[in-house]
């Protein structure tokens, strides 16, 4: 198992989980997610209880593909500005970092 994620594939992760959470959405199974699509706040197509699943979804993806556990939400996460999971990207770069510590 590797002990790096480059950007480009934890982009493709948190895309493929945001997509999946979507599709599961009742008010935003039309939303194609991209790098910019907002995770938190008044625009984002998903509820405080769809980032939580996207948030679990990940974390068994990366257990499962890294063989790393990971708490994306912790601590760390929470104290930081800005907020990891204002966005697909700002997620995906937050991923990228703690995978390859």
């Amino acid at each position: 198992m590797t002990n790096t994620l480059p950007r480009a594939e934890a982009l493709e992760l948190v895309l493929r989980e945001t997509q999946r959470a979507l599709a599961e959405s009742d008010e935003s199974r039309d939303v194609t997610a991209d790098e910019s699509t907002r995770l938190m706040g008044s625009q984002a197509p998903l509820n405080s209880v769809g980032l939580v699943s996207l948030i679990i979804s990940l974390e068994r993806e990366i257990d499962a593909r890294f063989g790393r556990k990971l708490e994306l939400a912790d601590d760390r996460a929470m104290s930081r500005r800005p907020s990891p999971f204002r966005t697909v990207g700002t997620l995906a770069d937050y991923i990228a970092e703690r995978v390859s510590e």
